[in-house]
């Protein structure tokens, strides 16, 4: 039963698509994955005590569920309930990031709260950002948040790394957007009964005008940048940049690892932004610089190679 739970918790917070033939996304990748592995490694190295022992461990295994439960949603409670105010009447957002725990247990959530009318412009606002247990930390928050009277709860995707500040975010529902710390970015909608994409601050543009997604790239990599590319003579429009700093070269350090480490937040927005134009009938492509692709870049191949394996294992 507990290894039921533990898949029943992969496929609620992972999605899956294939962008492009050789790029295979999870848009969410639940940190579970990671537990699921340490419990059965343990199991296979101690088959013997587990089935002698099975009635006890199943015992153990329940209680320490049962605290951990409410120690996420106490923690989660106590956190959330002083910003009732911020909550109440808004949509809350709970994002993830790229969190390395030791043993896979826990997993870091920033709460955001955002405007309750998601089709016009709206500001961003960070209500909490906290670490709690990968298996109930994101039921806890959403708990918490629908009792403090959230108009509803939706998981996100952010670009932070470890204990990193997080500065982009995206979302699904009720459509995808994307977002920064204070405000939307960008959000799919209707004008005329026309699909179109709104960016913040420029005009909305025809979804049917959009030939491809580009990742740019400066010449020395420190600047990374989002661009939608437009048909005939509209030329381009950049959705989003950041600026990162690049480690110093010193010794074992694998730049090609870094690169894939530090943009892959970049690659599953691009990719989704395809995948969110192909639903509406347009078929724009993804285009990657070639350090980010699985032909010029060995690390891309091995974690494309780990997404369709488990993607494999999902379908089973």
């Amino acid at each position: 039963p507990w290894l039921s739970l533990i898949w029943v918790q992969i496929l609620k917070y992972c999605t899956i698509f294939f962008a492009e033939p050789d790029l295979v996304v999870f848009v969410s990748l639940d940190r579970t994955l990671v537990a699921m592995k340490c419990v059965m490694n343990f199991v296979s190295k101690h088959k013997h005590v587990c089935h002698m022992s099975r009635y006890a461990w199943g015992f153990t295994s329940m209680n320490k569920r049962y605290m951990s439960k409410h120690i996420d949603i106490k923690k989660a409670n106590e956190l959330l309930r002083p910003m009732a105010g911020e909550i109440k009447g808004n949509h809350c957002c709970v994002g993830v990031g790229q969190y390395y725990s030791t043993d896979g247990a826990t997993e870091r959530y920033v709460v955001c709260s955002m405007e309750a009318d998601l089709n016009k412009p709206h500001t961003v606002v960070e209500l909490a950002d906290m670490v709690l247990s990968t298996e109930y930390g994101m039921d806890a928050i959403s708990q918490s948040l629908l009792l403090s009277g959230a108009l509803s709860t939706e998981a996100a995707d952010l670009d932070c790394i470890g204990n990193s500040r997080w500065t982009f975010g995206y979302t699904w529902n009720p459509t995808f957007e994307v977002f920064g710390l204070g405000q939307s970015i960008s959000r799919f909608g209707k004008l005329d009964d026309v699909p179109v994409l709104y960016l913040d601050g420029k005009n909305p543009i025809d979804c049917e005008a959009i030939t491809s997604l580009q990742i740019v790239l400066s010449e020395d990599n420190t600047r990374r940048s989002l661009l939608l590319n437009l048909q005939d003579s509209l030329g381009q429009v950049e959705i989003l940049y950041d600026d990162v700093d690049i480690p110093s070269l010193v010794e074992g350090f694998d730049q090609s690892a870094f690169m894939m480490t530090s943009t892959q937040w970049l690659v599953k927005a691009a990719a989704n932004y395809v995948l969110q134009l192909r639903k509406l009938g347009f078929n724009p492509q993804l285009v990657l610089p070639s350090i980010l692709t699985a032909k010029e870049n060995p690390h891309v191949t091995q974690r494309n190679q780990m997404w369709r394996s488990l993607a494999e294992q999902n379908k089973t």
